[in-house]
């Protein structure tokens, strides 16, 4: 029985490796390697993100698309921009810097939250005028 287990596998891993040689392969015949598997992929890409910022930092709680898991990060949307560095800066595809902006999150709001949310506004209003601003969500599970 063992031996039988033993040829299944053998069977079954000669079909599977060609094939995913063949995957792993572009049209072009290169090899193409999945980025966010490979250490000095994306994120390396992106090493001139700001300080207090990962790559794997939520962007929105909203579910990836195309059936993925998890949530949408920064990596996600800095690949859907396009972007990448220049002289130190992080830069969207059609030229413009990106910054991060982030509302501060309460479970329970200060007394002087709307206030404290109006200047957030001004402040997010000016940078957009300026740069591309990517605002990141705060987690539904704090309100």
């Amino acid at each position: 029985m063992n031996y039988f287990r033993l040829a299944l596998l053998v069977f079954l891993l000669t079909l599977i490796l060609p094939l995913q040689s063949s995957i792993a392969r572009g049209s072009s015949g290169r090899r193409v390697v999945d980025a966010r598997n490979d250490v000095g992929g994306l994120s390396a890409q992106f090493e001139c993100l700001p300080e207090g910022y990962k790559s794997t930092d939520v962007v929105s709680y909203r579910q990836k698309r195309k059936g993925g898991d998890g949530y949408i990060t920064i990596e996600d949307r800095l690949v859907e921009l396009k972007a990448h560095c220049k002289e130190g800066k992080l830069i969207e595809g059609k030229g413009r810097e990106i910054r991060f902006f982030k509302f501060a999150c309460y479970g329970n709001p200060p007394a002087d939250y709307e206030e404290q949310r109006q200047k957030e506004l001004e402040e997010l209003e000016k940078l957009q005028k300026k740069y591309f601003v990517i605002v990141m969500e705060c987690d539904p599970r704090i309100s």
